[in-house]
């Protein structure tokens, strides 16, 4: 093993660069509306099961634009924002979709 290795010390294919969503394999039942951020990008989205009460997952966007897949038909609140901030939208009684990007939610910040 070198004390100060390079490049070319890497396995082959090395290193390998995934998608958040590779490691999330769950099947959408449903779709909510695409969410369509104006102002700042980048910010994290939560996707909660009204009816459980269960936060479906919690991801950090990038850019402005974000189809978020469900997996019942439950109504969903989406909260959307900026913890570093404490800066937050929340929308309640979302209605998923059976088709993805069929409608847009606008929100603005």
């Amino acid at each position: 093993m070198r004390a100060d290795p390079g490049p070319g010390d890497q396995f082959p294919g090395w290193p390998l660069t995934i998608s958040q969503f590779d490691n999330y394999g769950r099947e959408a039942v449903a779709w909510l509306p695409v969410l369509k951020i104006n102002g700042r990008p980048d910010p994290v989205v939560e996707i909660i099961n009204q009816q459980t009460g269960e936060l479906e997952y919690s991801l950090r966007i990038k850019g402005n634009e974000f189809s978020p897949k469900v997996f019942s038909d439950s109504l969903y609140t989406v909260r959307l924002g900026y913890p570093e901030e404490d800066n937050w939208k929340i929308i309640d009684n979302v209605k998923p979709i059976k088709g993805q990007n069929e409608k847009e939610l606008l929100i603005s910040f």
